[in-house]
């Protein structure tokens, strides 16, 4: 399991580097007009302190988006963010789920997987169906090439 590097090991890392803190919170879309002293995105974050008058407390963007940003840094600037991009919380609870995963005897991963897929499968059949009500296409309705045609401005036989 990765620890945490210490903020002054961080330190010393960037100074070598020839990089600031501000270098990794550059990569963030919303930079420019963020407010949040515990950015996820410092390497020094153990060393900032949240300020309770703030308009943000916590930063507002969101885990996948704060993961493709650090997609894109360099792979020195990815090892010296103490937990990837993400906080500490996401990152013992995806620990976590990574050792419950690790856990599991091989049926008990297959049963999970034919689990997901089943789920996944009614989650897409409910979407399509909903799809269909909200379009009309659904039982009932004409759905020649002919109508179809019609309706996008052509001529019909």
């Amino acid at each position: 399991m990765k620890t945490a590097l210490s903020p002054r090991i961080v330190a010393s890392k960037l100074r070598r580097q020839g990089l600031d803190e501000w270098a990794f919170v550059r990569f963030c879309s919303r930079a420019d007009r963020c407010s949040v002293n515990r950015c996820p995105l410092n390497p020094l974050i153990e060393l900032r302190a949240g300020e309770p008058l703030d308009r943000e407390t916590k930063c507002p963007t969101s885990k996948p988006d704060r993961e493709r940003f650090v997609s894109r840094m360099t792979p020195e600037m990815r090892s010296l963010l103490p937990f990837g991009g993400l906080f500490e919380s996401e990152w013992h609870r995806r620990e976590a789920g990574r050792r419950r995963d690790a856990s599991l005897t091989p049926e008990e991963r297959t049963s999970r997987l034919e689990s997901l897929r089943a789920c996944r499968a009614r989650a897409v059949e409910a979407r399509l169906y909903r799809l269909s009500i909200t379009t009309g296409t659904g039982a009932g309705s004409d759905t020649s090439p002919t109508v179809s045609h019609a309706r996008a401005g052509g001529v019909s036989a």
